[in-house]
């Protein structure tokens, strides 16, 4: 995956679960600690991932440079700030443990009531650089300072990844993802195009390319994506998986992603989840007609995702949409013998 995009608490967790067969209930939990397996912190298009270590270190490796003069450049630009010399001090009180925003700024009271704050404009310089990172979830969610290390990675690096985590897609798809500008990738995508492979989809006349072993969407199983899942952020064209006359559905006001339901790699519908005590809901919202072998299929994979999440039960809720197969709504499953 590369990266997954966190504002979202529950989207790594669920993008996790949805490509692997039975990941440990509160693994990320343990995983977003200091030093820990896990690193999220701000990176592609100004906005939180969470990283493997390693995948983590390539990117910002080969880009966090570029990331850190433009988030500097428009920190003089629209507030009048040099962040350089207060990173430091932030990073110098990082050094003693995770702190809160509040303890941030109270020890370092300049960025505190700046407007965008929330969006991590007060540390996000030093996220850039590889010295920070944020730990824990929810209430217990802290800075945490980071040692950089050392990075070989160059943005060649970073370009197959791309391709290979989510090819077929073309340039453009590339510039979308790395937020970037086209003119500070082209070369390096030259560069890697021999590694690449080529390929045109009916209908569209750019070519798509993919790097790795490809499957076919007609191979893919039935799967329940996270909001803001890595595939549908991945591409700027998005119609591959999500027709235009569904985008309304997916893409809400205030920036929302809503989850996903692919089969065979083309969007069929959306989800939501609502926890109570051991039981977890999932709602499903069909797009178009579903087949009886679809409706089960989508059962089957909710239970999975209910028990990856560690819930005793899953309550399953497909709507009644218009040209949808009969079946009975509210599905309940013990998942104790899954």
């Amino acid at each position: 995956m590369v990266a997954v995009q966190t504002q979202y608490a529950q989207s790594l967790s669920i993008a996790v679960a949805a490509r692997c067969q039975n990941p440990t209930p509160g693994w990320d939990d343990a995983a977003l600690v200091p030093g820990g397996t896990i690193v999220k912190a701000w990176s592609l298009r100004n906005t939180l991932h969470a990283h493997t270590v390693s995948n983590h270190a390539m990117i910002l490796g080969a880009v966090g440079e570029r990331y850190s003069v433009i988030y500097h450049n428009w920190m003089q630009r629209r507030l009048g700030l040099d962040a350089r010399k207060t990173h430091d001090e932030i990073a110098e009180l990082l050094a003693s443990g995770p702190k809160t925003r509040a303890e941030i700024h109270e020890a370092i009271p300049q960025f505190k009531g700046l407007p965008m704050v929330g969006w991590g404009i007060d540390v996000m310089g030093l996220a850039y650089e590889r010295r920070l990172c944020i730990v824990g979830r929810g209430a217990g969610q802290r800075f945490a300072g980071m040692a950089p290390g050392e990075s070989t990675s160059r943005i060649e690096d970073v370009i197959e990844a791309y391709f290979s985590s989510y090819g077929p897609a073309t340039f453009r798809d590339l510039v979308h993802w790395t937020g970037l500008r086209a003119g500070e990738l082209k070369a390096a995508f030259e560069n890697t195009r021999d590694r690449l492979t080529e390929v045109y989809v009916d209908g569209y006349a750019m070519p798509r390319y993919f790097g790795g072993s490809a499957v076919s969407p007609s191979e893919m199983p039935l799967r329940l994506l996270a909001k803001f899942d890595p595939l549908v952020l991945a591409h700027k064209d998005k119609t591959l998986l999500i027709p235009e006359q569904a985008y309304k559905r997916v893409f809400r006001k205030a920036g929302q992603v809503e989850a996903v339901v692919l089969d065979r790699g083309t969007f069929v519908g959306t989800w939501r989840l609502v926890r109570s005590k051991a039981t977890l809901t999932i709602s499903v919202e069909p797009h178009g007609k579903w087949s009886k072998t679809r409706i089960r299929d989508a059962e089957r994979e909710a239970a999975r995702i209910a028990k990856a999440l560690g819930a005793q039960r899953v309550e399953v809720n497909i709507s009644r949409a218009s040209g949808i197969a009969t079946q009975a709504p509210g599905t309940i499953c013990s998942l104790n013998e899954l």
